[in-house]
């Protein structure tokens, strides 16, 4: 058995006379740390590249398979995403860009707008007037939102910031 490490994907390699069995395993980021499996197929002789692994129903694992706006005006706490149950959140890209002087930050938690159990998934960035940061292509995760909470954020003054967001959501 081989094992190859990509990122915080594993590839677990077993060889067989008619070429390789795969497993695609990711690790889920709770505490303690577990892995869990993703795919496993026949791929005869050879290993199948980052951006051709699935999710159990087909979706690429390592492409966003959903992307939401983020549109918000108000100094608040505001959610972008929805928790689903079971379910966590893999963001892959993400953007804004600011129409006024604030910090904007992205947090996870549960009830409305993060409002319980609230933890940063970013720290706040300070963003200038009409300027912005990107992160991310999506085609590999860069935050995670851990099982069963909202994605959301939060902004400190009462101006237009506008971008969008790029996930996968599933039981990882």
């Amino acid at each position: 058995m081989k094992n190859f490490k990509i990122g915080s994907i594993i590839i677990v390699l077993l060889l067989l006379p008619c070429g390789a069995f795969a497993d695609y395993l990711i690790k889920d980021g709770d505490s303690p740390p577990a892995t869990k499996t993703v795919k496993a197929g026949s791929v005869g002789g050879n290993i199948l590249p980052e951006s051709q692994l699935t999710d159990p129903s087909g979706v690429p694992l390592l492409v966003s398979s959903k992307s939401v706006p983020i549109n918000l005006s108000a100094a608040t706490t505001t959610e972008i995403i929805a928790a689903v149950n079971g379910s966590s959140i893999l963001v892959t890209s993400w953007d804004v860009i600011d129409g006024a002087a604030e910090t904007f930050q992205l947090v996870y938690g549960t009830g409305v707008n993060c409002s319980a159990g609230q933890q940063p998934l970013t720290g706040p960035y300070p963003l200038i007037a009409q300027a912005g940061l990107a992160k991310g292509n999506g085609s590999g995760v860069i935050l995670r939102v851990p099982t069963s909470n909202a994605l959301c954020a939060i902004k400190s003054q009462a101006a237009q910031s506008s971008g969008s967001m790029s996930y996968i959501q599933g039981a990882f």
